[in-house]
């Protein structure tokens, strides 16, 4: 006899991405105090042992913590999401005044066709390659991650470096290259396998 049972096909079905940012190339050097300086940092100054030993250096880690939640909201400002797995690559997790190398995480949609709802057919350039036409959410993501990088503003922010202490203060970014140079950093992937483990 049938259960009657049928399964909606709205029903939720998590898919996740694999996205890894190549910090070497197109951002600025570490030592560069413009406001196109800092890179993209997941974490604030206070996250470690050792604080920045100078204003600029406080200021670089800033622009690069702003920038990583740039990222974070524009992503869940197309759809729900959760970021995991964060794994900055960095010669000492313990000092402030050491930045990233490469930084990558896993997003992680309940619902990703929201972002091809949005923006199916939007087209970008990357430097190396021909024109990009978004038909796959994993496109959509790079799109939308590089023009949050690429993105200029100014806001609050709490800096923290050993000569100042903490302070709020106004904090601008600027983008730290094109978008074009920008989009050859970012790279985004359909994890096909995910293994929930229960504990």
């Amino acid at each position: 006899m049938a259960s009657g049972f049928q399964q909606s096909v709205n029903q939720l079905t998590p898919n996740f991405y694999r996205v890894s940012i190549d910090l070497s190339t197109y951002y600025k050097a570490t030592s560069d105090t413009s406001t196109a300086g800092g890179r993209i940092e997941p974490y604030d100054a206070t996250a470690f042992d050792t604080l920045p030993s100078s204003d600029n250096n406080s200021l670089r880690r800033a622009r690069g913590n702003i920038r990583w939640n740039n990222i974070i909201m524009a992503l869940s400002g197309y759809a729900d999401c959760q970021i995991l797995d964060v794994t900055p690559t960095t010669s000492d997790a313990t000092d402030a005044n050491v930045y990233s190398s490469a930084v990558a995480f896993a997003v992680k949609f309940e619902r990703d066709d929201f972002l091809l709802q949005k923006l199916s057919g939007t087209t970008f350039s990357p430097t190396t390659g021909g024109t990009v036409t978004i038909d796959s959410v994993a496109k959509a993501v790079e799109y939308i991650i590089v023009q949050s990088i690429v993105s200029a503003m100014t806001r609050t922010y709490r800096t923290t470096s050993q000569t100042q202490g903490d302070m709020q203060q106004s904090v601008t970014i600027a983008a730290p290259d094109t978008a074009a140079n920008i989009y050859d950093t970012v790279t985004v992937s359909l994890i096909d396998t995910v293994t929930v483990i229960n504990s």
